[in-house]
């Protein structure tokens, strides 16, 4: 199944986002600016439906995009902890979440 949502203010950009089965989130996202392919994101998730994965990439004969990753991580609660981002430059960033009360 696929949703299709159009902007109406700026550029005319077009978002049409993908679902696998019975999903209620989406497995990919792919846009168009000015009728010009662009970027398309994919997500994964894991066993109890988290995010555990985004990756963008650019489109086949669209504009170009660089390749990035997201990773995110969970505790043994099932709790965000980190999330480690990699880009075209391929350094790798991680951010920790610290829960303080």
């Amino acid at each position: 199944m696929s949703v299709t949502e159009e902007c109406i203010l700026g550029p005319p950009v077009v978002l049409v986002y993908a679902y696998e089965g019975d999903a209620t989130q989406a497995s990919s996202v792919a846009c168009w600016i000015e009728g010009t392919a662009d970027y398309v994101n994919t997500y994964e998730y894991d066993t109890e439906g988290r995010l555990v994965q985004i990756v963008q990439a650019g489109q086949s004969g669209g504009n170009a995009v660089a390749e990035k990753e997201i990773d995110f991580a969970y505790n043994e609660d099932g709790q965000f902890a980190t999330m480690t981002r990699a880009g075209a430059t391929d350094e790798r960033c991680t951010v920790r979440h610290v829960l303080m009360w």
